[in-house]
């Protein structure tokens, strides 16, 4: 039904005033049954696919009512009524009601009416609470904190199209906000993604006054064998000024690795890949490496390369561990010591075991 040409003219005001009565009735599963069919008639009408550009292409599906059941004088406040009915359903238990939760965000940002500055404090609010809890618990990366990922980032997601080209807050989304959950979570991508995507969309570099310790949080994730945990956390690395100035203009290791983790890999395309990966060869990037961070980038470079052999792609793999070597021969002596270099070895051998099980 709701792929029915039509259906956003024609029958969702009807849909809507259906749910409005169901709402209004008092019954909590009449009013959770009435959640359900909104929000599954919003996601289907106006997938959120989670893309870097959601927030900038959002259009609203604006919720209409049906004027034959509602008449113009109380329609604003028939919207009232959805409007704080969704506003409750985001301050209940978060617990227990983290699906009801999620529905209330996706219908939000629909709404004809709203009371931005009431609705985006609610959000804020939430969004706290789940900040703390995520912080102040021994959760890691479990089926709760992965329920909790979904919420915060369904939250943030609804504060910016709501916001839009506003004044938007420090009080609750500011690099403090973001930069604790990237250090307990490095590696959850619904993490990575907000991270990403308000670093990328600052005015100026932020101050982060434990950065060397973000780094090293999150460069483990370019050994990842999952290309959006590689792709974010080379966005999120870049937006970090780590060059002297003397080198301005000069791409960096992020800046390289970027440009080969967006390159397609096919058969046309790989040998521009390789391009790039063997500007990633030690003898290449020691010149222009920064003294404050010349081991996190070294480290960084090691790691991605192994994380690329994770690649479905043989003919990347003997250019791949040349560039390997490249490093180790001198990550022994200058940076890490034995034990990384050891480590590092294993791990190689281990990925090209799992790649020659996998493939071969």
């Amino acid at each position: 039904m709701l792929q029915y040409g039509m259906f956003e003219k024609d029958l969702l005001p009807a849909v809507l005033s259906v749910c409005l009565k169901m709402i209004k009735s008092g019954e909590s599963a009449e009013k959770d049954n009435a959640l359900e069919i909104l929000s599954e008639s919003i996601s289907v009408l106006k997938p959120f696919t989670e893309c870097e550009d959601d927030v900038k292409s959002f259009s609203k599906l604006y919720l209409h009512l049906n004027s034959e059941s509602f008449s113009e004088e109380n329609s604003k406040t028939s919207y009232s009524v959805l409007q704080n009915f969704l506003l409750e359903t985001l301050q209940s238990d978060l617990e227990s009601n983290h699906l009801n939760i999620q529905s209330a965000l996706i219908c939000l940002p629909h709404l004809r009416f709203l009371e931005k500055d009431r609705v985006c404090a609610v959000i804020q609010q939430l969004s706290l609470k789940i900040r703390n809890v995520l912080l102040c618990t021994n959760l890691t990366e479990t089926e709760q904190s992965t329920k909790l990922f979904a919420v915060l980032y369904q939250a943030y997601f609804a504060y910016l199209v709501i916001i839009s080209n506003g004044d938007r807050s420090e009080n609750c989304f500011n690099t403090n906000f973001f930069m604790d959950l990237l250090k307990k979570f490095p590696d959850s991508v619904k993490i990575l993604r907000m991270v990403d995507y308000y670093l990328n969309n600052l005015t100026k570099s932020p101050v982060i006054d434990d950065l060397p310790d973000v780094i090293l949080n999150v460069i483990p994730n370019l050994a990842s064998p999952f290309h959006l945990i590689r792709r974010f956390s080379l966005r999120i690395l870049k937006t970090f000024v780590l060059q002297e100035p003397s080198q301005n203009g000069v791409p960096s290791v992020f800046d390289i690795c970027l440009e080969a983790e967006s390159i397609p890999l096919d058969v046309q395309s790989y040998r521009e890949k390789l391009k790039w990966l063997r500007k990633l060869e030690y003898e290449f990037i020691k010149k222009n490496l920064p003294t404050s961070y010349e081991e996190h980038i070294t480290k960084a470079a090691i790691y991605y390369i192994i994380g690329m052999l994770y690649v479905n792609f043989k003919l990347l793999w003997g250019n791949l561990q040349l560039k390997f070597c490249s490093h180790l021969q001198m990550v022994h002596h200058n940076y890490f010591g034995m034990y990384f270099a050891l480590t590092s070895i294993n791990l190689l051998k281990c990925v090209c075991n799992i790649i020659q099980e996998k493939y071969l």
